[in-house]
């Protein structure tokens, strides 16, 4: 929900709530309680929809930004599923921490050899991919 349409969506239910405010004291000089029990009800309704309404948007703002978010990220690219920040093209993303449920943006560690191979390690959960498979073939001497 951008902006203007939540100030205009919040002005309808603020036009609303004040609509039924006045019919509730208007009520308030008659005998029928069973109307003023009735615009009681609708008054509350109304309170609770406009509370209803700024949750959502707030949610959707949240919404919104962790989409902008995910726009800057490429991937997951094969074969290693890495996916990279388009900021720092250079640096693959662990794919573990990335993917999780609960997102997080860790770098991979620069790509060492070992035993032959290639590895990177992820410095947040400790992912390890090869690059290359190590070689552990016995070395001639």
């Amino acid at each position: 929900m951008n902006i203007g349409v939540a100030t205009t969506t919040a002005q309808i239910v603020a036009n609303v709530v004040g609509t039924v405010k006045a019919a509730r004291e208007l009520a308030k000089d008659t005998g029928n309680h069973e109307l003023k029990k009735k615009i009681g009800y609708a008054y509350e309704g109304l309170i609770d929809l406009r509370e209803r309404l700024f949750a959502l948007d707030e949610e959707n703002q949240q919404l919104k930004s962790e989409l902008a978010k995910k726009a800057e990220i490429d991937g997951p690219v094969p074969p290693y599923g890495y996916c990279f920040d388009k900021r720092n093209p250079d640096s693959p993303l662990c794919p573990k921490c990335f993917q999780a449920k609960e997102s997080c943006v860790s770098f991979m560690g620069p790509a060492q050899e070992w035993n032959r191979g290639v590895r990177r390690d992820c410095r947040i959960c400790g992912l390890t991919i090869y690059e290359k498979e190590m070689d552990l073939s016995p070395r001639a001497r």
